[in-house]
């Protein structure tokens, strides 16, 4: 969980070069009349990234991998290599997705989805970590800390700033 902690710290100024560069003006913290309950912050904190970490990370990313390690191999890649570029497409793809999918959070603060913009780039980055980690580890435990670290942090700070 303290690579996920450490993760958040790159969301603050990423949201803000965004919304700089893009000359986004967001004329009221979509965050300050959000309530949470403690079951949404359950869900959030813990059993949200459990199921993201599995579709994602478990079952895309790993189907993804599978398909196109015998898409490289017909391509006439030597199979290390043909492993290698899979895993890296499935990382890429998966990562994509992942943070196209944060759009949504929009609709639970009923607000316009570019404010989210920021949040889109910083989980395409926060996929593709988890999606080495998965990687590098054989498993879910790391990417799930991470993701679980990553929204703790987030929710202290949010909690903190009421």
């Amino acid at each position: 969980m303290g690579l996920g902690a450490c993760m958040h710290i790159i969301y603050s100024p990423l949201v803000d070069f965004t919304l700089k560069f893009l000359e986004i003006i967001v004329p009221e913290n979509p965050f300050s009349t959000l309530t949470l309950s403690p079951f949404d912050l359950l869900n959030i904190c813990v059993i949200g990234p459990i199921i993201e970490e599995l579709g994602f990370r478990e079952f895309l990313q790993d189907a993804l991998n599978n398909g196109l390690t015998s898409f490289y191999l017909s391509l006439g890649l030597s199979n290390p290599n043909a492993t290698l570029a899979a895993r890296i497409t499935s990382i890429f793809f998966t990562s994509i997705l992942f943070g196209l999918i944060h759009f949504t959070n929009a609709l639970f603060c009923a607000c316009s989805p570019m404010i989210f913009l920021p949040q889109v780039i910083a989980c395409i980055i926060m996929g593709v970590l988890f999606g080495l980690a998965k990687e590098l580890t054989g498993g879910l435990s790391m990417p799930i800390g991470m993701h679980m670290g990553n929204n703790i942090f987030a929710c202290a700070q949010w909690l903190y700033s009421r």
